[in-house]
Order: structure tokens, then C-alpha cells, then sequence
């Protein structure tokens, strides 16, 4: 019997993927990785095992994603198009990674994910495999099965009879992590789009419920690093938890965006992203200080294709490399406080001190 080690994330097409390939007679092993999400994990992994996974890892890797895959990002201003701080997207090679470490430590000859082969994951996940360990082989059930969307899951499900309840899965393709949420509201686009229902949001008051009381914070950053908020020092972890609690509370971080996925179609997503939005403000504010002129004027565009790279699942690419090292020279420059106003959805810069 083959190994696989298959990509778990909890969500109704990893369950069809898991039941898919224990029919088929693999031994499945699934990685599940605690990267900040919102959702309880140890039921997920359970679930995976009454579905037929042999063994079923959950890995806390919080630190690592904010240290080795946020900061690099956050240091190149790398958002994506109109508002997107590649919450996700950053995620991927650190999960690929994983999927490779211990497909090899346990001899799998292949590696599975529940991306649909019309997606941005599909991509970036193969990308990031191929690139890491070019001889393992990569197994999308999704696509071998033709489903589409999640109520062609939600059809599988009931075919096979699958113990899953049903009345607790979303049919919105939800995912979260530390550095963000994002609500995916279908892909078609037709000709008007309404404002997205008021439950839609999960981590954001809105605006017209928040306090009216302003919450000024002070954000310190030590060569490039945030190191405390309001003069208390704090790791990453929790400066970037802290910062999404303040800015949810007061409505900061909401984007509703038109997108342009890998392969050209265009999709709505619904993005909330607190702390990012509040820390690329106050990095941003220093360095506009501290940086001269002409680094200020060329770093937008080598923003602008870091995000790129990180988006098409590239990552592991040369190109994005040598952005790093460009990065790399400029962010330990950056040191200096900045007070913060947070209003009703809305940042005002305070005061900026280096």
C-alpha cells in the first residue's frame, strides 16, 4: 500500500479528499498546520481519522510563519493588487515545506491537497512541491473528481454516506490565519454585487458599531522589527494577536475587493486584516522618514512584483530571492515609534518619532 501525505485544513473538500483516498487504497497521513486560525484543530484531525487517515499530525507553527515567511513579506510591503496582505497566500510554501518533511521522513510517495484544479492553491502548492522535492508525486482528489464547488462536496458527502455534520460547514470558502482572514464569495462575478451579509465578517466590528471612542496605540519598531506596543515589550505572536484584537474591535482592516486570480478570472474576496493594515501603516510612515528619496520612489515596483511572486506561488523562485536581498539591506534601517489613532474603521498617524 502507498503512503500519502495529504494537506488538511478542515473544510468540506479536504473530507471528500480523505474518504477519496482511502478508497483508493492509500495509507493516509494528514498534516494539519496551527498557523493562528480561528477554528479548533484537534476535532478536524479526529474527523480525519473516522474518514480513514492513519495518522493525522497537528503542528503549531505560528512562530515560524511570522518569522520566516510574514516578516520577509511585511519587510517588501508586498501587498497584492488593491488590498491584499497575502495572509494565505504566505502560508502555502510553509505548509508545502512541512508536506515534503514528512512525506520523505515517512517514505510517501506522493503528496495530496484538496485545491481544485481551477485555483490559485493548485498552483502554489505544485509549485512549492515540484521546487523543494521534484520526485514526489502530487495528487489533487478534487480534480480527479470533477467537483466544483462545495455543494458538489456537499453531494459526494451524502452519496458515501461520510459522518460529517453537515449543518456546521459553511458553504463560503472561509480561511484564517494570524495575519488575516479571507471570505471567498464566488467566483462568476455577476454584473452587481451587493454589500456582503453583516455576518459575513469575522474578526472586524463594523464600523457603524464600534465604540465612539478613539484608541491610540504606540507601535515601536526596533531595525525593522516590531518589538512593543504602548512601551511594553512583546514578542511577534503576540504584538501581531494584540493588534488584531484593538483594530477588530475598533473596525480597522476591512477590504471587499474585485481580484485577479493566477490563472486571469476575476473573484470577490472579502479580506480582514487588523494588524497588517495597522503595522504596513506604521512601517510605512518610518520609512517614508527615514529612507531617501530615491529608494522611496523605486521600492513601490519591487513591491508591487514581490507580491506577485508571492500570489503565483513562487515563493521558492530565484527572482524572489534576490528581492529578499534588496529588502534585507533596507529594513534594518527602520527604527522609531509611531502613535496611532484607530477611529471607526479609520488610522490617523499621531505623532512619528526616530
Amino acid at each position: 500500500m502507498e503512503k500519502v501525505v495529504f494537506a488538511h485544513s478542515g473544510g468540506l473538500d479536504n473530507l471528500v479528499c480523505i474518504h477519496w483516498l482511502q478508497e483508493n487504497e492509500f495509507e493516509v497521513i494528514t498534516f494539519l498546520a496551527q498557523l493562528g486560525q480561528i477554528s479548533y484543530l484537534a476535532p478536524m484531525g479526529e474527523t480525519a481519522v473516522k474518514l480513514g487517515a492513519n495518522v493525522a499530525n497537528i503542528a503549531d507553527l505560528r512562530r515560524k510563519f511570522i518569522n520566516d515567511f510574514i516578516m520577509p513579506a511585511f519587510h517588501a510591503q508586498a501587498i497584492y493588487e488593491n488590498g491584499y496582505f497575502l495572509s494565505a497566500a504566505l502560508s502555502r510554501p510553509l505548509i508545502a515545506e512541512e508536506l515534503v518533511r514528512i512525506a520523505e521522513e515517512n517514505n510517501c510517495c506522493c503528496i495530496a491537497h484538496g485545491a481544485r484544479g481551477i485555483g490559485n492553491d493548485h498552483i502554489r502548492f505544485e509549485n512549492c512541491i515540484k521546487s523543494l522535492n521534484p520526485a514526489l508525486r502530487i495528487i489533487a482528489p478534487i480534480k480527479e473528481l470533477a467537483l466544483h464547488n462545495a455543494k458538489d462536496d456537499i453531494k459526494y458527502i451524502k452519496e458515501h454516506k461520510l459522518p460529517v455534520d453537515l449543518d456546521k460547514q459553511a458553504l463560503y470558502n472561509i480561511e484564517s490565519n494570524i495575519w488575516g482572514t479571507n471570505i471567498q464569495l464566488g467566483g462568476n462575478l455577476p454584473r452587481t454585487l451587493d454589500a456582503p451579509p453583516r455576518d459575513t465578517y469575522i474578526i472586524t466590528t463594523p464600523v457603524n458599531e464600534t465604540v465612539d471612542k478613539p484608541a491610540l496605540i504606540e507601535i515601536k519598531f526596533n531595525q525593522g522589527i516590531p518589538v512593543s506596543i504602548d512601551k511594553k515589550k512583546m514578542d511577534l505572536l503576540n504584538i501581531i494577536e494584540t493588534l488584531n484584537e484593538i483594530g477588530g474591535h475598533n473596525g480597522i482592516g476591512r477590504t471587499d475587493m474585485i481580484e485577479n486570480k493566477i490563472s486571469g478570472d476575476k473573484i470577490r474576496e472579502i479580506y480582514e486584516a487588523p494588524a497588517a493594515t495597522i503595522l504596513y501603516t506604521a512601517y510605512q510612515t518610518l520609512s517614508d522618514m527615514i529612507l531617501p528619496k530615491e529608494q522611496i520612489q523605486f521600492q513601490p515596483a519591487l513591491s508591487a512584483k514581490y507580491a506577485e511572486l508571492v500570489y503565483n506561488g513562487l515563493w521558492l523562485s530565484p527572482l524572489k530571492k534576490a528581492l529578499d536581498g534588496f529588502f534585507n539591506e533596507i529594513y534594518p534601517r527602520i527604527s522609531g515609534s509611531v502613535k496611532i489613532k484607530l477611529y471607526r474603521g479609520t488610522l490617523e498617524i499621531i505623532q512619528r518619532k526616530i
